[in-house]
């Protein structure tokens, strides 16, 4: 039994999952995604993709005074982590998704970005230019990487969700 329980135990400190958590933080004027890993493994290169579509109030990226929004608009910049951003997308105003191609994020490594983003079905309390958790809940991350499919998890009701990644190896 001990023999067995040592084994166990030398096959999980050896693979360790580098899990990734991916929160939307309400601001006014700048709304965040802010993305981290929370393992000591780094993430290699991968492509985080958010997409709003399927969220509960219809939400959007408001980029400019002229298009789809309501009154307040930001562009996409980057806040935190510009070390491990290969190259920020081009986001058009009324945009549902967008795609950050990232470098390794290293273990308990953060990138974040900023952006408006309002709701188009005028159900929340806080109005269309202020977004509550229960608003995107059914927004959609997909994470993908070269060694790994890909994965896809819908936001919670409190704007956050963990994607599992490829294990990897610490030495």
């Amino acid at each position: 039994m001990f023999r067995m329980a040592l084994i166990v135990t030398a096959l999980t400190v050896s693979t360790a999952q580098a899990d990734l958590a991916v929160r939307f933080i309400e601001g006014a004027p700048k709304d965040q995604f802010r993305i981290m890993n929370l393992s000591e493994c780094p993430t290699g290169p991968i492509k985080v993709t958010i997409d709003l579509a399927g969220s509960a109030a219809g939400l959007i990226f408001d980029t400019t005074a002229a298009g789809a929004g309501v009154e307040v608009f930001q562009p996409l910049q980057l806040a935190d982590g510009s070390e491990y951003v290969r190259e920020l997308p081009t986001i058009i105003d009324g945009d549902t998704a967008m795609t950050l191609s990232l470098l390794s994020i290293p273990g308990d490594g953060t990138v974040s970005v900023t952006v408006d983003v309002d709701d188009t079905m005028a159900q929340s309390v806080l109005g269309q230019i202020r977004v509550a958790g229960s608003e995107i809940f059914g927004a959609e991350v997909t994470l993908r990487a070269e060694n790994y499919d890909g994965i896809t998890m819908p936001f919670s009701t409190r704007g956050r969700m963990t994607l599992p990644t490829a294990g990897c190896t610490n030495s």
